[in-house]
């Protein structure tokens, strides 16, 4: 049984401490370090240890490892920190949370585009719901400004029913498609920028303004 932890080399460098603000399946809800070129896995569930250093950036040293073959782990890149801190000229909470913290709100696609990549709490209203038989189906959020957003993947059931309501949901916010990766530096190569679009969690849908939308009760 492959059940130990395969270590890569130390790193050390400078990132930002995310939590994600809801539990997902089989109740994932990771701690995150986000580098400028990675993003590690530090716990799957909300590591209380680290609040203090929510949303903040820190210096760190760590190892970066793969679960064994035979444990359940997620396709992500996995990091066992030894030393944090927070990074020179970043001030600290005033009051240090005791919860994960909610995502910032947005209301407008300006105000959503300016928080990719990470995640939003976004009030609008659900203007179009394309036609589908399937379970999953496309959704386009309209904000009071006139501006819209799409949700490429939605569970049609559950939005169906609150079509031109308003809404609150919790969502992850980024490119709908990964940039092309370089096949051949010769090779032509698709540079057209992916709009934003949202990939709403699980259960966090809402009706109305909420302001703990996706909250476990």
């Amino acid at each position: 049984m492959d059940t130990e932890n395969h270590y890569a080399s130390p790193i050390e460098g400078e990132g930002r401490v995310e939590f994600d603000p809801v539990a997902g399946g089989k109740m994932f809800q990771g701690t995150w370090l986000v580098t400028r070129g990675s993003r590690y896995l530090l716990s799957y569930r909300p590591d209380k240890a680290l609040l203090k250093f929510a949303n903040k950036r820190v210096v760190f040293k760590g190892r970066p490892y793969r679960p064994g073959r035979d444990v359940q782990h997620i396709l992500a890149e996995h990091l066992h920190l030894d030393q944090i801190a927070l990074a020179p000229g970043e001030a600290p909470w005033p009051v240090e949370p005791t919860e994960v913290p909610p995502p910032k709100t947005a209301r407008s696609k300006k105000e959503v585009e300016a928080l990719s990549p990470g995640w939003a709490r976004v009030v609008g209203t659900i203007a179009k719901i394309a036609a589908s038989e399937q379970m999953w189906t496309k959704a386009t959020l309209r904000f009071d400004d006139g501006s819209t957003i799409d949700a490429p993947s939605v569970r049609r059931e559950d939005w169906s029913k609150l079509a031109g309501k308003r809404v609150t949901v919790i969502a992850s916010v980024g490119p709908e498609r990964a940039p092309a990766p370089i096949v051949s530096l010769d090779a032509p190569r698709d540079t057209t920028p992916s709009p934003i679009v949202l990939f709403p969690a699980p259960d966090a849908l809402c009706e109305g303004d909420v302001a703990d939308c996706g909250a476990r009760r």
